[in-house]
């Protein structure tokens, strides 16, 4: 009797259809493989049909076709053949954290004190924040141990800080991270030298020329960086991977979903992050998908780039970028 054989894929390569071309996002190696939307369809009726199925269905012009995509897809170790399709099931693609948010990014003068620094922190910690991206203006060096210090004990399991140059700076970075074992890189900008010597720690120590927020805060991520893995394509089914979990604090305390954004929620003198995530709007931007986004919805590598633009809602279900 004549083996009654399928075509599977191996369940970390998913293949994602765009408008003239598909992908195939291999998130075991975090690479792409694009392929033709003919092919995108016969991945689809792969899932319940046999290859002999699909070979007999197809005009004869067409079966040489098949069968060098099969080729192509065996030649690239992108999937196998099996008699048991029912015993390789596809990758679960939930996403799930327990953090209520996992990403603050936040400005904080301490010559002008603004709002209290120490209740923020307090706030992040009690929302069970990640990771915090900090960018501080210092009057000297002791200013970034103080705020050091105020992370110590706190939920936070990685720090980013940016910095302007100044000259006491240089000499203390490396004792900086030898302190605080929570700090993941930290970025001096407006530096006479791109190539101060850092100590141990010189790669996770970045001296930039430029004023740094001349970047930060007119351009958006590029578009040419994809981010390929299990969680970033599993988030992305259901969120926007830049808004989702994601609160900023500017340098006045005003509480916003993106530092670029003019629209705030609440500032942190007067108003709790818990409870701005609870009683207003804040969380919208948050399950806003690629497939809801207009001007991403046709693109094979929406769930890969990293979007970062400013969007507005289009109707019930739909949004787009705002130029």
């Amino acid at each position: 009797m004549k083996k009654i054989e399928y075509f599977k894929l191996f369940s970390h390569n998913i293949p994602v259809q765009g408008k003239e071309k598909s992908a195939i996002y291999n998130l075991q190696r975090s690479g792409i493989t694009f392929i033709p939307n003919s092919l995108y369809q016969i991945l689809q009726e792969m899932d319940h049909q046999s290859v002999d199925e699909i070979r007999q269905g197809l005009p004869e012009d067409q079966r040489n076709i098949y069968e060098s995509y099969i080729d192509f897809l065996l030649k690239n170790d992108l999937g196998f053949f099996t008699e048991f399709p029912a015993e390789f099931p596809k990758m679960p693609l939930t996403w799930q954290t327990p953090n209520v948010i996992n990403t603050a990014v936040v400005e904080f003068d301490f010559n002008t004190e603004t709002y209290d620094l120490k209740k923020l922190l307090s706030q992040l910690d009690e929302v069970l924040c990640t990771h915090i991206e900090i960018r501080l203006k210092v009057r000297n060096v002791d200013d970034i141990y103080s705020f050091s210090e105020l992370t110590k004990g706190l939920v936070f399991r990685s720090i980013g800080l940016i910095v302007e140059y100044e000259d006491s700076l240089q000499d203390e970075l490396n004792r900086i991270f030898s302190l605080n074992e929570k700090f993941e890189f930290i970025i001096v900008h407006n530096s006479p030298d791109i190539n101060l010597n850092t100590g141990q720690f010189k790669d996770r120590i970045n001296f930039i020329t430029e004023n740094i927020y001349d970047e930060l805060y007119t351009k958006n991520f590029p578009e040419d960086n994809y981010i390929v893995n299990v969680k970033y394509f599993t988030e992305s089914q259901k969120h926007h991977t830049y808004f989702n979990k994601r609160v900023c604090i500017d340098w006045e305390g005003n509480i916003k979903n993106c530092l670029m954004h003019t629209k705030s929620f609440g500032n942190i003198k007067e108003d709790k992050i818990k409870t701005i995530l609870q009683e207003s709007d804040f969380t919208e931007l948050w399950n806003i998908n690629p497939d809801r986004i207009l001007d991403y919805k046709d693109d094979e590598m929406r769930y890969c780039r990293f979007y970062t633009e400013q969007i507005e809602k289009v109707d019930d279900y739909y949004y787009k970028v705002i130029n």
